[in-house]
């Protein structure tokens, strides 16, 4: 896909992943009342592509700490080695609603688009796999979150996809599990093909 924070037809048909899951340790309001989103998942040899589609009805970058403001992270494992430390290949990328981007390893080559709707904001990011030669059956670990600022100038809310607690930020342990897999394209021209994966919480 285009990152460009709007949503092409190579979306339509993947799977969501619902990011709801309230952690309580780092949510002191009314966690239905508190941001989520819908993320999907896409890539090829070169990246693993995340969307975000965030239902956010005040969004605000006040604070001066990303993880402070309304923003979505990505957690990723390439070797699976569920480890209770980062590794090598382990990096932790984040987006802010404004399209600020923070995180570890390298950025360099992370590429992100944000847009803006009634409902919330939408976030693209293109991640360079940097550990691993992808393929259908690869298995990698994987964690979204999403950081909430209802208008207060910090983060009171943090909704997740796999697990219920911060320990994603050092803990590979905690992170969900994809599973990557290949189908032909929505155009039916297999020769570029749509790569989708499945996604499992383990």
């Amino acid at each position: 896909p285009i990152v460009d924070g709007k949503r092409d037809s190579l979306w339509e048909n993947t799977p969501a992943l619902v990011v709801r899951y309230p952690v309580p340790s780092a949510t002191s309001m009314d966690a239905t009342d508190a941001a989520w989103a819908m993320t999907r998942l896409l890539w090829d040899d070169a990246n693993l592509y995340v969307w975000f589609d965030v239902r956010d009805m005040r969004v605000s970058t006040a604070h001066t700490e990303s993880w402070q403001q309304d923003s979505v992270e990505v957690f990723l494992d390439e070797n699976y080695a569920r480890t209770r430390d980062y590794e090598s290949d382990v990096g932790k990328y984040r987006v802010t609603a404004v399209g600020n981007t923070s995180g570890e390893p390298d950025l360099a080559d992370v590429t992100a688009a944000v847009s803006r709707h009634q409902q919330g904001y939408r976030v693209e990011i293109a991640i360079p796999f940097r550990a691993i030669e992808p393929t259908p059956g690869t298995t990698i670990g994987f964690e979204a979150q999403v950081n909430d600022d209802p208008g207060v100038g910090e983060r009171r809310a943090v909704m997740k996809w796999s697990h219920p607690t911060l320990r994603s930020v050092h803990d590979t342990s905690v992170f969900g599990t994809i599973v990557l897999r290949q189908v032909a394209s929505a155009t039916g021209d297999d020769s570029v093909p749509s790569n989708l994966p499945s996604a499992d919480v383990e």
